[in-house]
């Protein structure tokens, strides 16, 4: 055994000190040979001889010690040592002792034997050893600076090595390695690895032979195998007998992705390592066949290893992953939540599963029994225990099978936005290309299922643009918290379904209502001689001819069509907003015509009702009349219609006034027309002559040819073929541009979203800075304040029972004391001291809780406080959320304070109450009582401290101990808050996905850099 290997010469020397027969003293001899020589069971078999003859011999217990270390049994040669270490106490015995509990992981008992054994004063090769197992035992209980401070000391016997074999000072600089490397220094490491080089070089073959191995042990705990591997192999070649070398080198090759030179070290290792050494050969033997295939073999191998010692820990999670590794999931099935386990699968994984739950119990920290127990619950498609366990195992290792799996749970049982907020997080990692790219491809179908991604159609197909405002107006209806945009994204839906809208414009008595009449082909609305339009009148489809007069307060009120006129006088025209004539024609199925009040009406109201009609139709019909075509008044109005190439078509309307048809009528209408193009030049996508009146009565008696005369005709033609088509087409443009501006909305919206919870993100982070900081103030100032508190208690109180004792047994009056002097107490009398004792000390520890939890009352107020300022920054839901949150820290601090008070100081009560009734407690009064009336106070003080508990020894590390258990429920509820806003933010990044235009499709599958909107 390595840590074993200089006992024998060490403990020689103390063999003549003991006076022996003669036969025994040459089984001792043998006994210790067969130390030397690590014949474990010999030695004990030789020792048990001895003991049967002389019992209870120090040595003998000491060397029985030494010999079930070798065999693995730590606890029995801790039990053996520290007898022998009680018979006869020295610094090697002490040494000893703590070697056998730092093999059995008992890192604090072994650290009180390492100070005992420095307390015997020790002379300075045995310190070495203590300083050097001292850096050991501070290195198992995760204390790197301090075993690097021990370490240090030890390695400055390298001046002086009397007594301190190379080997154990090359052994030490490995461990002030390891030390070195936890506490973040890698550079000063590679400076030490370089001192164990011969100055010839680092070649393997110059390597001293003592300098070699642990060289090689450095380099594997350094994570270079390939680098150790050399090292390693020339000590095992050269030294074939050394169990150690071979192991490591056996190590070594398997870390270096060599199994098969691992297996021939191995192999070579197992038939010369006795039973402690076996198991660990035999699961690295088990890694080694797994990685050449070799499953069968390898599963029998880790067989033998747990028959001979069942709770091994790397037999354990060899073997589970064994065990796993016969089940073989296909990989899109299971991340997909569709794979389901075999019977004889779910046998496999049950195995597993209970190696690894033995592993954690084992070792709890273990980021293989996580990840591994993770693993099963997604074999068994418990995706809610895997992602506890996974989210477990990647916080305590960087294990990329565990990260792509947690994201994976993640994706199963999360929400869209927490399961890309754990991605996004787990992204911020190093990780390999290929997990990488799986954990980026699924964030990509996370942001799917998020938002709608919806893809702007390149060119203006209104069918395209429709179901794009569809998806995005459903997505923001199921969303709540932008329902802020969902009355714009329906109106945009409304106004895509909607049939195009054709306003009938121009000035009041231009015939409007006739050309509307005439375009429908029935005498619908009301003409004459005044501005009847007085309302915006609304043509379109219905089952029946009926008339709705909408008013100004919401109503609708239907009328027939006759009777529209005596209902408009009836209401008055401030109660109409505007009417609508429902028609059953089916071109009106894809057009709505507005008949609209006159441009030049005296009623100002009038004209604003036309001026939202240009705003806002899609085609628009100019009527003006022929004999005072384009007024001044008019020629303002064109000038305000935005698109008028797109949108606007000139009629002449009423030519049948300039004469009968005919060239007369013709030049006339010629000349209008060229006063009109002077006008607008290109601005009108066409001018039509025609007399509304004569064409309405060619409709509606059927006469094509004087449909065509009155000019009307060639206006449909023209409206059906260029118009309305061409008005769709524009209402696309006009519905592209809105959509556009939706997501840009939408997009703004989420940057200020993540500018604020950024914010929010900063006052958690000094939320936790604060709670850090009261902690540190509770645990130094507070704790130690009460400690001195009660100690000066103490003291103050031991006082006073001392006084009560010692008046009790010498009254003040001589002559009493005198007359009837007093042998010993009465029961009585003790009885109230006792009493006395606890009440008072009772009272002590009442007094020191309720100042403590003052102190804590208060920094839960300020906590709280702050937490509640920022749930009043919050939406009311998620500030609903963030409250709930802080109620359950609330009812987790009451209960903790509940605990502080049977925890800590109900356990001093109980001990004084438990020590005030015990048999011995009355001796002790009463020996005090004996004792001499002007013994000094400070003597009496000291003998009754044994009534009551070590408060001043004890008290703050119970209180610290407690303390940090109370702030770690404030330090989880800031990361649950910090975890709501991840969530939050992710939601207000994601807005910019909502609408995606084809420019933005080829970066859709890169994932967001930090601080930017994904």
């Amino acid at each position: 055994m390595s840590l074993l290997d200089k006992w024998a010469g060490q403990v020689a020397g103390f063999f003549d000190e003991i006076l022996l027969p003669d036969d025994l003293h040459v089984t001792l001899l043998r006994a210790r040979k067969a130390v030397e020589q690590e014949q474990h069971s010999e030695a004990l078999r030789l020792l048990s001889e001895i003991d049967a003859r002389k019992p209870g011999m120090a040595r003998v217990r000491e060397l029985q010690g030494v010999a079930m270390i070798g065999q693995g049994d730590y606890q029995g040669a801790a039990r053996l040592l520290h007898q022998a270490a009680l018979q006869r106490p020295a610094a090697r015995t002490f040494r000893t002792l703590a070697l056998a509990l730092e093999l059995d992981r008992d890192w604090r008992a072994a650290r009180e034997a390492l100070r005992e054994a420095q307390r015997l004063g020790p002379d300075r090769g045995e310190q070495f050893y203590i300083q050097h197992g001292l850096g050991r035992v501070y290195l198992g209980m995760r204390r790197p600076d301090k075993a690097v401070r021990e370490l240090r000391k030890a390695l400055r016997f390298d001046s002086e090595p009397e007594g301190v074999p190379a080997i154990d000072l090359a052994r030490a600089r490995v461990n002030l390695a390891r030390a070195l490397l936890k506490r973040g220094e890698p550079g000063e490491v590679h400076a030490l690895m370089a001192d164990l080089l011969p100055e010839a070089g680092a070649d393997a073959g110059e390597v001293e032979d003592d300098a070699a191995l642990p060289v090689g042990q450095a380099l594997l705990a350094l994570g270079d195998a390939e680098a150790a591997l050399p090292h390693l192999s020339e000590v095992a070649r050269r030294r074939p007998g050394q169990i150690e070398a071979l192991v490591a080198a056996g190590r070594a090759a398997l870390l270096a992705n060599r199994p098969e030179q691992a297996r021939s070290w191995l192999e070579h290792a197992a038939p010369r390592c006795d039973d402690a050494d076996r198991v660990q050969v035999l699961t690295l033997l088990a890694e080694a066949l797994l990685a050449l295939g070799q499953a069968p073999d390898a599963r029998l191998h880790l067989s033998r290893a747990l028959r001979l010692r069942p709770d091994d820990p790397e037999a354990l999670r060899v073997s589970a992953w064994a065990t796993l590794a016969q089940v073989r999931p296909d990989p899109k099935a299971l991340d997909s939540g569709e794979y389901e386990l075999t019977e004889d699968d779910a046998q496999w994984v049950h195995g597993a599963e209970a190696q690894l739950a033995r592993l954690r119990q084992l070792r709890p920290e273990s980021s293989e029994a996580l990840y591994g127990l993770g693993r099963c619950r997604m074999l068994r498609g418990d995706w809610s225990g895997a992602r506890r366990f996974l989210s477990m195992a990647v916080a305590a290792g960087d294990d990329e099978r565990a990260v792509h799996d947690l994201a994976v749970a993640s994706a199963q049982t999360d929400g869209p936005a927490e399961a890309v907020a754990t991605l996004t997080a787990l992204l911020k990692r190093s990780l390999s290309p290929a997990t990488r790219d799986a954990l980026t491809a699924l964030l990509d179908r996370l942001y799917s299922d998020l938002v709608p991604g919806v893809a702007l159609p390149a060119g203006r197909d209104i069918v395209a643009l429709t179901e794009a405002a569809q998806r995005v107006t459903a997505w923001i209806a199921e969303t709540p918290r932008v329902h802020r945009f969902l009355a714009p994204a329906q109106r945009l839906v409304d106004a895509l379904d909607a049939p195009l809208d054709v306003a009938i414009v121009g000035e009041f008595n231009a015939g409007k209502s006739t050309l509307v009449n005439g375009l429908i082909g029935e005498s619908v609305v009301p003409t004459g001689v005044l501005p009847t339009t007085a309302h915006i009148n609304v043509m379109r489809f219905g089952p029946r001819r009926t008339a709705q007069l909408h008013f100004k307060d919401g109503r609708v009120e239907e009328v027939a069509f006759p009777d529209v006129r005596k209902r408009l006088k009836r209401s008055g025209e401030d109660a109409i907003s505007h009417l609508e004539y429902l028609y059953p024609h089916p071109e009106l199925r894809r057009v709505h015509i507005w008949d609209t009040p006159g441009l030049n009406s005296p009623n100002a109201a009038h004209e604003a009702h036309a001026r939202r009609a240009l705003a806002q139709a899609e085609a628009i019909f100019w009527v003006c009349d022929a004999s005072q075509a384009l007024s001044e008044s008019e020629k303002a109005q064109i000038d305000t219609i935005e698109d008028p190439t797109e949108r606007l078509v000139v009629l002449i309307n009423k030519v049948d006034r300039l004469g009968p048809p005919g060239d007369g009528r013709d030049e006339a209408v010629a000349e209008v027309r060229r006063h009109i193009d002077g006008v607008l030049g290109d601005r009108a996508r066409g001018i039509f002559a025609l007399s509304g009146l004569e064409g309405l009565k060619a409709r509606t008696s059927g006469d094509e040819e004087a449909l065509e005369r009155s000019g009307l005709g060639p206006l449909l033609r023209f409206a059906e073929g260029e118009v309305f088509d061409r008005a769709a087409r524009l209402k696309a443009s006009v519905a592209s541009r809105a959509l556009r501006a939706l997501a840009q909305e939408l997009q703004e919206h989420g940057r200020l979203q993540i500018a604020h919870i950024d914010g929010l993100l900063g006052r958690v982070d000094a939320l936790q800075e604060g709670v850090e900081a009261e902690e540190q103030e509770i645990t130094g100032r507070l704790t130690q304040e009460e400690r001195e508190r009660l100690a000066s208690g103490v003291d103050f109180l031991l006082m006073l029972i001392a006084r009560e004792v010692s008046e009790a047994m010498h009254p003040n009056s001589r002559l009493i004391d005198a007359l009837l002097p007093r042998a010993e107490l009465e029961p009585e009398d003790v009885e109230f001291v006792l009493e006395l004792t606890v009440e008072r000390f009772g009272d002590l520890l009442k007094r020191s809780e309720e100042r403590v939890n003052k102190a804590l009352l208060e920094v839960e107020q300020r906590f709280v406080d702050s937490v509640d300022a920022l749930a009043d920054r919050l939406d009311p839901e998620d500030a609903r959320t963030a409250r709930r949150r802080l109620e359950a820290y609330l009812s987790e601090a009451r209960a903790l304070r509940l605990l502080l008070g049977q925890r800590v100081y109900g356990r001093y009560r109980l001990i004084a109450e438990g020590r005030a009734t015990g048999p011995e407690v009355g001796a002790l009064i009463a020996r005090q009582a004996r004792q001499p009336r002007d013994l000094p106070e400070e003597e009496r003080k000291a003998a009754l401290k044994a009534l009551l508990p070590d408060v001043e020894g004890q008290l703050e590390g119970h209180l610290e101990a407690w303390a940090r258990e109370y702030f770690d429920a404030a330090r989880r509820l800031c990361d649950l808050l910090r975890g709501d806003l991840d969530v939050l933010r992710v939601e207000a990044a994601a807005l910019s996905r909502v609408l995606a235009s084809p420019d933005d499709a080829e970066q859709e599958g890169t994932p967001p850099a930090d601080g930017e909107a994904p």
